[in-house]
């Protein structure tokens, strides 16, 4: 586990992956500007500037400038939305109870929309749809938004940012928030932050560190792409993150769109996939698409599709460099997960290695003719489940993630269960072997003010509504988006708060904080039954 305090060059991958490889296809996006013409965007000044249009983001805006504050949200990419307008359309969220006031009027505004074609759905959509309402909402408000926004610099006085320079231009604020999933804004103003995993003994968590070895198959003869350095011993930190992917997403209707050989697509990536779809059927089993792909129904025919099992769309290692990246770096190793994830789906589809019962159901998808057609039906945004998180004034840990720990300054009720992909993936002795992943019970608990501050001689007008400071452990439970729009709803009210006072973020009134977050729709209370598995209808 590190603790960083700037943006430094990404060391070396560790994972044993030909990014040189791989042909990198830019889309050239054009320049974007909503809500005031690019001349006008050059060192303008604002009460409130919020570093990512994340949903996160969009929900601090929103909350922000309905609170009376000059707002401006600004996005490095050509698109709001962040994951979920990205693919994650299947809302992680374990009991809908606990979802209130603006995020609550996101889901609602969904049900509205499909209600028009006599769609019953709120908590499973289409990521196109779900961009359209974060769009409508901030078209609710003033809230200037700049697209192709890249953060290039912060200037800082003594504890209070002044102002960050994009590739939009400079903007000042008097309160900032870094809503972005990359945590750049913090990183940049030297706020403190760890990357990877806690030793058990650091705080004491039972699931921290490096954890057991599971054994998957034996290694295929001559492979050894796509593996990681065996991890250290059991309960021992380390720099290590949990997988990504991309979310894309597949579609049944007759207006599907076929899959068809992607650019650099090589079969030999995947001949793990391979022998691990062999073992199944030595063991008896009949190998079905479900233990490669996750596929998750939601509307009209389409189904948001994610990583599931050993051998799937996200590999372990290959995004562990991510988190200090330069822009550059970053954008190589999206392309490499879009290379392999583009052509995992097409080898699903059409190898003879695999068995002929995936071919067909292979058979009945396509990519979704609605979706990124910008971007040839996939989507823009690799789903990062873990990077940089905040060394704040709290950091919440394991023993957090429980209904009986109470916190008096509630900001937000989680209900997502401790869940963590594969981190580590290796060969020994002939044998390929996993660990990283957990899957503990669906619980409920409070999220803290301080969670979402900076330690206030690092920043003292800054809040980090994603990148909230957490342990690798309790991070596997709160990363969940409905959480994070949430915790963006209550750093939106408490930026107006301070703009109002003039003082520090750590000194607001947090009674008053949480009177209006309840006023408006919020629910700081735990329900009366705690959870035994996913809500989610």
């Amino acid at each position: 586990m590190l603790i960083r305090r700037l943006l430094t060059p990404s060391p070396a991958a560790l994972l044993v992956v030909a990014l040189a490889s791989v042909v990198v296809v830019v889309a050239q996006v054009p320049y974007c500007v909503r809500h005031f013409s690019p001349g006008s965007a050059e060192r303008r000044a604002y009460e409130v500037v919020i570093y990512g249009g994340t949903p996160s983001g969009v929900l601090a805006a929103v909350t922000a400038s309905r609170g009376g504050a000059s707002v401006v949200l600004l996005e490095q990419t050509g698109h709001l939305g962040g994951a979920i307008a990205s693919g994650l359309t299947q809302t992680d969220l374990g009991n809908r109870a606990t979802m209130g006031g603006y995020a609550r009027e996101f889901f609602d505004r969904i049900h509205t929309y499909y209600r028009r074609d006599a769609i019953d759905t709120r908590w499973v959509y289409e990521a196109h749809v779900a961009e359209r309402v974060f769009n409508d909402m901030i078209d609710s408000t003033a809230v200037a938004v700049v697209l192709d926004a890249g953060i290039k610099a912060v200037e800082k006085s003594g504890t209070k940012i002044l102002s960050v320079d994009t590739a939009a231009g400079h903007f000042r604020g008097d309160v900032f928030i870094d809503a972005s999933y990359e945590g750049d804004l913090m990183a940049l103003a030297g706020v403190s932050y760890r990357i990877g995993r806690e030793s058990r003994a650091e705080f004491g968590e039972t699931l921290a560190g490096v954890l057991s070895a599971r054994a998957l198959i034996e290694q295929p003869e001559g492979t050894s792409a796509y593996l990681t350095p065996s991890p250290g011993p059991t309960g021992s930190a380390d720099d290590r993150v949990q997988s990504a992917n991309f979310r894309m997403c597949f579609s049944m209707a007759p207006d599907r769109v076929p899959f068809t050989e992607p650019q650099g697509y090589d079969p030999g990536r995947y001949a793990l996939t391979v022998r691990y779809l062999q073992s199944l059927e030595e063991a008896g089993t009949e190998p079905e698409m479900s233990m490669v792909l996750k596929l998750y129904p939601l509307v009209r025919g389409e189904f948001d599709v994610n990583n599931t099992g050993p051998f799937s769309t996200a590999i372990p290692g290959a995004s562990w460099t991510l988190a200090d990246a330069t822009p550059a770096h970053r954008q190589a190793v999206e392309a490499w997960h879009a290379s392999y994830d583009k052509g995992l789906v097409w080898f699903l589809a059409s190898d003879p290695a695999v068995p002929a019962s995936i071919r067909r159901e292979m058979a009945s998808y396509g990519w979704c003719a609605d979706e990124w057609p910008d971007n040839d039906h996939f989507p823009w945004r690799l789903y990062v489940r873990e990077g940089r998180r905040l060394v704040g004034e709290y950091v919440m840990k394991e023993a957090d993630l429980d209904a009986r720990a109470t916190k008096a300054s509630v900001v937000a009720i989680g209900s997502y269960r401790i869940d963590s992909h594969y981190i580590s993936r290796w060969i020994e002795d002939g044998v390929v072997y996993a660990e990283g992943a957990l899957f503990e019970p669906y619980r409920e608990y409070m999220i803290p003010y301080e969670a979402i501050l900076p330690r206030s001689p690092e920043a003292t007008n800054l809040i980090v509504t994603t990148c909230l400071s957490s342990t690798h452990v309790a991070w596997a439970g709160l990363r969940m988006e409905p959480h994070l729009m949430m915790l963006g709803k209550a750093g939106g009210q408490a930026a107006v708060f301070a703009v109002q006072t003039g003082g520090a973020v750590q000194g607001i009134d947090v009674t008053a904080l949480q009177r209006t977050l309840v006023g408006r729709g919020a629910v700081l209370a735990l329900p009366p039954v705690t959870l035994s598995g996913p809500n989610q209808r």
